[in-house]
């Protein structure tokens, strides 16, 4: 594909304006507080040229969502699929925690403001999801006798429990420690490996 036009430049410029602004008004009111008016006050917009670009306020909370979980995509790509399955889960880890520090605002969207769409925290995911990244890691882990599911303990369970310790950590950093000085990292990736430890022993 060519170079983009200047209108298209100055279009997609827009589109991302109004999908900043309407970010930052959820985060700040909720998704209830969020209108076009206000959107379109905040990027110096009509109401009415919103909607060349949004059809409702849906999509544009649709919107945000795909680009927030686009960006924590675009960070668990970064782990080497070729590392050893342990040490893949704690970079996992490290870069949920990246992602929330390096865009906090798309990580309180996503994981406080607004509601997950599953039905069933059982369901099965695609391998392009997010959080299918985190099952077929673990899942590979128990298929190469790495990780030791136990009675009452398996794949669903170790899924829940790597999410909800990493999450942990990425809220406390982005939230009650934001302005802490201390360097966590290494902490943090301490913590993941002891976590990833106890998945490996019977």
């Amino acid at each position: 594909m060519g170079e983009q036009t200047t209108r298209q430049r100055r279009q997609a410029r827009t589109r991302q304006a109004i999908l900043d602004a309407a970010r930052e008004l959820i985060v700040e009111r909720g998704p209830d507080g969020i209108s076009l008016r206000e959107i379109a006050r905040r990027v110096d917009y009509s109401p009415a040229g919103i909607y060349e670009y949004f059809g409702s306020v849906g999509e544009i909370i649709r919107a945000t969502c795909e680009e927030g979980f686009a960006l924590l995509k675009a960070e668990f790509d970064r782990v080497p699929l070729d590392l050893p399955i342990p040490e893949r889960l704690v970079e996992l880890g490290m870069a949920y925690i990246a992602f929330a520090q390096r865009f906090p605002q798309h990580f309180l969207l996503i994981f406080t403001r607004l509601s997950s769409n599953l039905q069933d925290s059982r369901a099965s995911y695609d391998d392009s999801d997010t959080y299918g990244v985190l099952q077929r890691c673990v899942q590979e882990g128990i298929a190469s006798g790495v990780f030791h599911p136990r009675p009452g303990f398996g794949l669903d369970e170790m899924c829940h429990y790597c999410w909800a310790l990493v999450h942990g950590l990425a809220m406390l950093r982005v939230t009650h420690l934001q302005h802490v000085a201390q360097h966590f990292d290494l902490m943090h990736r301490r913590i993941l490996e002891v976590q990833v430890s106890s998945l490996c022993h019977p």
